[in-house]
């Protein structure tokens, strides 16, 4: 199997950025090198919505050069909750192709964003806005189709607006809304036909609710995950978009559903009320500014040494000191690692603009400074995104039309709804225009 570069007129400049990343093989086990690749047409790697077979699809050659994508969303092993592929049809557009034909794309990870990728090429082909359907190759180590596998529990809520799927925003007509599915699954609005039976006659409607104003907040804070800020955001300085991320994180980090809230608060109060003050006599208990300073192994158990953080400013007020705690099981909810990228594009570090102000000592969050050396030199890169998420590499370095595009790590300067699904079908159509030239 050929790397991931194709052998094409840019192949020797995308073999240079990266010499040492052959097409991997996958199982069970994740990640695996090179040579065991099955020739043949690769299968059950597309979700059921798009179709039955393949990751790797075309109808005919293309000479566009040879793109790299890399998503990084969070991978566990697991299903997509049991819905067969057997269900829906192949899409048209969206067909096999030998696996050592030369690949116009390849997207590193399947899950939604990649999936809106292929979603928004999809809806560029059949709206005939794009002259050759390219050849695009997904890698995915899980041996099918997931998304957070292990946690949909039962009673678990999406915080986001159906309308934010995978095509909505960008293409309300497309086959592939969350509207569409419904209809044609027979599941929406069933009532309406029978409720407004005349469809030219007018209609007085009112809307009854309780007495509480989510709206107000709503619209007070969704802006923030709306497509069309991003184009806010970017143009402003790194010193204006860390704070006015620092200044908004709450909204997506910190939220917790004013039910869950008030549930825990309940619990907390009826411990009180039943067992007394003294909260160690408490089954449940929210140790808020605390830091685990060791944890020691006990046997069966684990023993944490948790200390109370100070206040920056307080002067006086009592110290709770350190405190022990026997626990059987600890889990980690310490949220994700999202510099991956940057260690995975590490061949192609020297290919990266030296940092002109990295002698400052100026901490950005919007970009990534790498050290490269060569002989008994070092220098320090930078690494940042433009706009479309394409990673700025040095000029001429790059073949024209050649790069790497990343998805869900471009939060500090596209904003808080780069990791998240509001920006998935608006996103992925901004790429396609990017990669190809043609509006999804």
């Amino acid at each position: 199997m050929s790397p991931i570069a194709p052998k094409s007129k840019n192949s020797a400049i995308m073999q240079e950025m990266f010499p040492s990343v052959p097409c991997p093989s996958f199982d069970r086990r994740g990640w695996e090198s090179t040579e065991s690749m099955d020739p043949g047409p690769r299968s059950s790697w597309f979700p059921a919505v798009l179709q039955r077979a393949s990751t790797t699809w075309n109808t005919q050659p293309s000479p566009t050069a040879p793109i790299i994508q890399t998503q990084f969303l969070n991978c566990v092993n697991g299903t997509a909750n049991g819905y067969s592929a057997q269900d829906v049809p192949n899409s048209r557009y969206l067909e096999p192709t030998d696996a050592n034909s030369e690949l116009d794309l390849v997207c590193v990870g399947f899950g939604p964003a990649s999936v809106a990728i292929a979603v928004a090429l999809h809806d560029s082909m059949e709206a005939g806005k794009m002259a050759q359907a390219p050849k695009v190759l997904f890698l995915e180590k899980q041996p099918q189709f997931a998304w957070h596998a292990g946690m949909l529990l039962p009673g678990a809520k999406m915080q986001i607006s159906f309308v934010k799927d995978l095509a909505s925003l960008r293409d309300p007509r497309s086959n592939f809304t969350f509207l569409n599915y419904l209809h044609k699954n027979n599941r929406y609005a069933q009532l309406v036909p029978k409720i407004l039976g005349d469809k030219t006659a007018p209609y007085r409607v009112v809307v009854v609710a309780r007495d509480r104003a989510p709206p107000k907040f709503t619209a007070t804070v969704n802006f923030l995950f709306n497509p069309e800020f991003i184009d806010t955001v970017y143009p402003k300085s790194s010193a204006y978009r860390a704070h006015l991320l620092e200044d908004a994180r709450a909204t997506n980090y910190g939220v917790v559903r004013l039910e869950l809230i008030e549930h825990l608060f309940e619990v907390m109060y009826h411990q009180k009320r039943t067992l007394g003050p003294d909260e160690k006599k408490w089954p449940h208990r929210i140790l808020a500014g605390r830091d685990i300073v060791a944890v020691e192994d006990s046997g069966d158990s684990l023993r944490l040494k948790v200390a109370t953080l100070p206040i920056p400013g307080a002067q006086d007020g009592p110290l709770l000191g350190e405190e022990e705690l026997d626990v059987d099981l600890v889990i980690c909810a310490t949220g994700y690692n999202r510099t991956a990228h940057v260690d995975m594009l590490k061949d192609a570090w020297h290919l990266l603009p030296t940092a002109m102000d990295a002698e400052n000592g100026v901490l950005r969050k919007d970009r990534w400074l790498v050290e490269t050396r060569k002989a008994e030199n070092t220098s320090t890169k930078v690494m940042e995104v433009g706009r479309d998420y394409g990673v700025r590499f040095s000029p001429g370095v790059v073949a024209p039309g050649s790069g790497v595009w990343l998805q869900g790590c471009c939060e500090a300067t596209h904003g808080l709804s780069d990791t998240l699904l509001s920006v998935l079908s608006t996103r992925s159509g901004e790429m396609v225009q990017s990669i190809f030239g043609a509006s999804a």
